[in-house]
């Protein structure tokens, strides 16, 4: 019973703090996918990254005028960040 309840706060706490990680089937298929699905699932993922480090006091102007983008695909149209 104890080993049960243990096993289940492990798995509870393991969710909690990975909530934001990525299953594995998407990191065994991503490979896999064409370029253009690669972009569309990694775009979202890098202009939110970009507009957190952007939005700091202390980012540069280069992050600061990225951060302004909001839509993904403009992130890739340029070809510069986005090359996959």
């Amino acid at each position: 019973m104890k080993t049960m309840i243990s096993r289940a706060v492990s798995k509870l706490w393991w969710y909690k703090e990975n909530r934001y990680a990525q299953p594995w089937e998407e990191l065994d298929s991503f490979p896999s996918l064409a370029p253009d699905e690669q972009r569309r699932i990694l775009a979202p993922r890098l202009l939110a990254q970009i507009q957190y480090f952007g939005r700091r006091a202390d980012a540069l102007p280069e992050w600061k005028e990225a951060a302004r983008i909001r839509d993904p695909e403009d992130l890739c149209a340029s070809g510069r960040i986005c090359r996959l």
